[in-house]
C-alpha cells in the first residue's frame, strides 16, 4: 500500500464527470493540501485563460485524441506550471481581468516554486480523459452524480447540453458516443428537458466506464458518499491519491461542507461552500413526480451501475 501511495505521489492529478456533479467542490478541497496545485477548467470554451494553457478548445467537451499533438506542449507547460504571461497579458482589458492575470500568475509561480502536484478540475475533459491519463499519467477521480440531481441542475440553471458541440467533432462520434448519435440529432428545441438531461448523463457516464477499461485504476466517488460523510470520505480520497490529510484539513472540509445551501445562480464562481447533505436530495422537490418517473426510465441500466432503488 505504502508503495503505490509513493508511485501516485507525484503524479498530475485529473477531477471530473459531469458538469454539476460536484467536481469544483472535490477539486477545492483536495486543493486544500499544500502539496497540491489547483488548475481550473483549462477545457472550458468559456474561459478565456490563455496564460494557464495557451492551447485553444473552441468547443465545448472538445475530444482530444492520440492523433492531436497539438495539445500535448500546451497542456504540458500547464501542468509544469509555467504561465503564459505575454499570451495572458494581451488579452488583459478590465480591472476584473488584471486581478485575474495576476492571481493566476502568482499561484503558477508558487505552485512551481514549491514543487506542486498539479490537479486539474475540468468536467468538460471528460471525452479526453483517456488521452490526458495515458499521456500525463495522470491520477484520475471521476465524479458521479446522481442522474436526477444533475437534471434538476440543469432545469434550475436553464442549461442545455451542448449536443452541437458534439456533434461537430466525428472523432468523438466514431470513438465514444456512436451510439448516441442518431438521439442527439434527433433533439429538437423543443423536446422534453429531462429526455436532454439523461441522455448527457448517458453519454458522460458510458464514455468515462468505457475509458475506464484501459484505465482500472481510476477512482469513481459518488457525490452523495462524499456529501453525507465528507470528512471520512474525503480522507479515504486523499490516501488514495497519495495525499496526506491532517486534522486542520479535516477542519476546513467541514467548514467547507457545513455553510449554506448550494448557491443559486448568482453566487460567484468561486462559491463552493454548502450545507453538502442538502445537496443529496434537492432535486425530490426541483422535479416533480412525473419528471422524476421519465428521467428514472431513460437513465435505465446504466444508472443501476452506481444507484439503487434506495436511491431514487
Amino acid at each position: 500500500m505504502h508503495e503505490k501511495a509513493g508511485r501516485r505521489s507525484q503524479r498530475p492529478i485529473l477531477v471530473t464527470g459531469a458538469y454539476r456533479s460536484g467536481t469544483t467542490w472535490v477539486g477545492r478541497m483536495l486543493a486544500l493540501s499544500p502539496r497540491i496545485g489547483y488548475i481550473n477548467e483549462p477545457f472550458n470554451p468559456t474561459i478565456h485563460q490563455p496564460g494557464v494553457c495557451s492551447a485553444t478548445f473552441p468547443l465545448a467537451f472538445q475530444y482530444v485524441s492520440d492523433d492531436e499533438e497539438r495539445f500535448r506542449a500546451p497542456l504540458e507547460a500547464m501542468l509544469r506550471f509555467r504561465y503564459q504571461l505575454k499570451a495572458q497579458l494581451g488579452s488583459v482589458k478590465t480591472r476584473e481581468e488584471l486581478e485575474q492575470f495576476l492571481r493566476e500568475g502568482w499561484s503558477f509561480l508558487r505552485s512551481r516554486s514549491l514543487g506542486a502536484r498539479p490537479l486539474v478540475k475540468d468536467p468538460f475533459a471528460a471525452f479526453s480523459a483517456g488521452w490526458l491519463a495515458s499521456t500525463f499519467n495522470m491520477d484520475t477521480v471521476i465524479v458521479v452524480r446522481h442522474p436526477a440531481a444533475f437534471a434538476a441542475s440543469l432545469k434550475r440553471l436553464g442549461w442545455r447540453p451542448p449536443f452541437e458541440d458534439l456533434l461537430a467533432q466525428p472523432a468523438l462520434i466514431r470513438d465514444l458516443l456512436a451510439d448516441f448519435e442518431a438521439p442527439m440529432r434527433g433533439m429538437e428545441r423543443e423536446s422534453d428537458p429531462m429526455d436532454r438531461s439523461a441522455l448527457m448523463w448517458l453519454m458522460i457516464y458510458s464514455a468515462l466506464l468505457r475509458l475506464s477499461d484501459d484505465h482500472p485504476d481510476w477512482i469513481f466517488v459518488r457525490h452523495e458518499d462524499l456529501a453525507m460523510d465528507p470528512v471520512s470520505r474525503f480522507s479515504e480520497l486523499f490516501s488514495k491519491l497519495g495525499l496526506r490529510s491532517t486534522p486542520r484539513i479535516d477542519r476546513r472540509i467541514l467548514w467547507y461542507s457545513s455553510g449554506p445551501r448550494e448557491a443559486e445562480r448568482d453566487a460567484p464562481a468561486y462559491e463552493f461552500r454548502r450545507h453538502s447533505r442538502d445537496t443529496i436530495s434537492t432535486w425530490r422537490t426541483r422535479l416533480t413526480d412525473d419528471e422524476q418517473k421519465r428521467l428514472r426510465a431513460r437513465v435505465g441500466p446504466l444508472a443501476e451501475r452506481f444507484y439503487s432503488d434506495r436511491d431514487w
